[in-house]
């Protein structure tokens, strides 16, 4: 179970869709090797059950371009491709930031 904080900072203007609760976290996720103009795809799983909607964000490791597909309330997939056609995925551990 996550532990629960007592304060929240919303700036003026801009509004949560829950105001009881906001979930923040990462979670470690190890992207495979991909050969050149090829993705790879791995599966993120949260530790419990999100809100949702949700933001995810991937911290990237090499020159990819990361986006998130299938989304649930316990995780969602994410495909990573290069940036460049010539160029191979090397693989290796990615953060993903989630926020709902």
């Amino acid at each position: 179970m996550g532990i629960s904080y007592k304060d929240v900072y919303s700036p003026d203007g801009q509004g949560l869709n829950l105001f009881d609760r906001v979930n923040i976290g990462t979670v470690t996720v190890t992207c495979p090797a991909a050969a050149t103009s090829a993705a790879a795809t791995v599966t993120v799983t949260w530790g419990e059950p999100l809100m949702t909607p949700y933001f995810v964000k991937a911290s990237p490791i090499e020159d990819a371009v990361y986006y998130f597909t299938a989304r649930t309330t316990l995780g969602c997939m994410m495909t990573v491709t290069s940036r460049l056609a010539t160029n191979t995925l090397a693989g290796g551990q990615v953060e993903v930031l989630f926020i709902s």
